[in-house]
């Protein structure tokens, strides 16, 4: 159980979880051995998934009370996109599009890009124990 509250408490600073597994220095213990731990051990997924929504909850506090919050909002918009990544709305004489960067895509193919990647962090959380 010190590895998953050790771990945990480097999800909750916002360490990638594969990272917070290699700084265990432990062949053993990576992200393969991890996520089959977390099936098998309820202390394991709950002490992964209560360290994930501290940090989110941390980052969104922080979000609140910085003036300048420019990092943060960066490391939010990358690492959880579903939820905090930009979406820009522009209108034009053919149809509604959307900007992803600098990219325009008409409504159609945007909304298979956003389902295609659904799909695909779908296939990875259920790939991953989620």
């Amino acid at each position: 159980m010190d590895v998953a509250k050790r771990v945990g408490e480097k999800v909750a600073q916002g360490v990638p979880l594969r990272y917070a597994l290699a700084v265990e220095k432990n062949p053993a213990i990576n992200l393969d051995s991890w996520h089959k731990a977390i099936q098998r051990n309820k202390n394991f997924r709950d002490e992964y998934d209560k360290a994930h929504a501290a940090f989110i909850v941390t980052a969104c506090e922080r979000l609140v009370g910085e003036r300048d919050a420019a990092n943060l909002r960066w490391i939010l918009e990358r690492r959880h996109p579903a939820d905090f990544g930009r979406r820009v709305e522009v209108e034009v004489k053919e149809g509604r599009t959307y900007q992803l960067g600098d990219t325009v895509y008409p409504e159609e193919d945007f909304n298979r890009i956003i389902e295609a990647a659904r799909q695909k962090a779908q296939e990875t959380m259920h790939a991953n124990g989620g």
